[in-house]
């Protein structure tokens, strides 16, 4: 009996190398299958993570502008400027990006807005610019490429007078942030910014305003006049009745895409054409957000 159970002990059959390869392969194949499934997941969580925070604040931005847009009001008085739209200094203009997907053009433009509005008793001067990412001197190129942040001025006080100092001090405050304790950054990441001014009919208002009163002329730097685009209000007809706003940031990653991709260039139009072209790459990141905004003191 012993020798009958060792003799079937010794003729049992085993895993040959082969088949144990194979199984390994498969195993191999099973695993960076897994792998790929849950990368791809995670990436696209990621995705929407980013989606969800950019979209949430150009809302948030969209939402504080919108607010204060539309309480646009008039000082009546003479040379007061109540309501600034111009082109940005450093900015290129048009930028003109291509989206590959569909060959449609977009227009972006970095405008400034500046309006006087009226807080219970205080007089509140509010203004949103774009300006550089960085402050680094030697990196000063983005802006003029058409990518910046979104800056908040505001000033304040509880009488405007006639008198020059007291009623263009909060424009100049505006005009020249740089050194104003007032200004705080709000975004970053922004390719387009732009306010167009409507009548009440919703036509565009085309006319610019470039006439600013001499006194404020003075305090914008250069002191030229400013690019044609400039429009400016300071009567009561003069008010638009309607605001539209446009606006578009990139998401963080293709922010720091554009860093590394301008690295070492200087400012100019190579640097110009090759933000265009990322941002025609990555156009499916870039989030546009716009809205018409009725300006409550204008009656219609």
């Amino acid at each position: 009996m012993t020798c009958v159970f060792q003799s079937h002990r010794r003729n049992r059959a085993a895993f040959t190398l082969l088949e144990m390869m194979v199984a390994a392969s498969l195993l191999v194949v099973i695993i960076f299958s897994l792998y790929q499934m849950f990368n791809y997941t995670q990436r696209a969580f990621r995705v929407g993570v980013t989606q969800v925070d950019v979209n949430e604040g150009g809302r948030a931005v969209m939402e504080l502008v919108t607010r204060e847009l539309e309480q646009t009001t008039t000082a009546s008085l003479d040379d007061v400027v109540n309501l600034f739209i111009s082109t940005n200094f450093s900015s290129p203009g048009f930028l003109l990006v291509t989206n590959p997907t569909d060959n449609s053009v977009s227009a972006f433009q970095l405008l400034d807005a500046y309006c006087l509005r009226r807080d219970r008793d205080d007089w509140r001067a509010t203004g949103y610019f774009v300006a550089e990412i960085t402050t680094n001197t030697s990196d000063l190129k983005l802006l003029s490429a058409g990518v910046g942040a979104l800056f908040r001025y505001e000033s304040s006080t509880n009488r405007l007078t006639t008198n020059q100092a007291t009623r263009n001090w909060m424009f100049n405050g505006f005009a020249n942030p740089g050194t104003n304790a007032g200004v705080q950054r709000i975004i970053d990441g922004v390719v387009h910014f732009r306010v167009n001014a409507l009548d009440a009919a919703g036509r565009l208002l085309r006319s610019p305003y470039t006439a600013l009163p001499a006194d404020a002329l003075n305090y914008l730097q250069p002191p030229a006049t400013r690019p044609p685009l400039t429009q400016f209000f300071d009567t009561d007809d003069d008010l638009p009745a309607y605001l539209e706003l446009e606006f578009a940031v990139v998401e963080p990653a293709v922010l720091e895409i554009i860093k590394a991709r301008t690295e070492g260039l200087a400012a100019g139009p190579a640097t110009t054409t090759r933000v265009q072209a990322l941002l025609g790459s990555q156009a499916s990141r870039v989030h546009v957000f716009r809205q018409r905004i009725a300006v409550r003191s204008v009656p219609r």
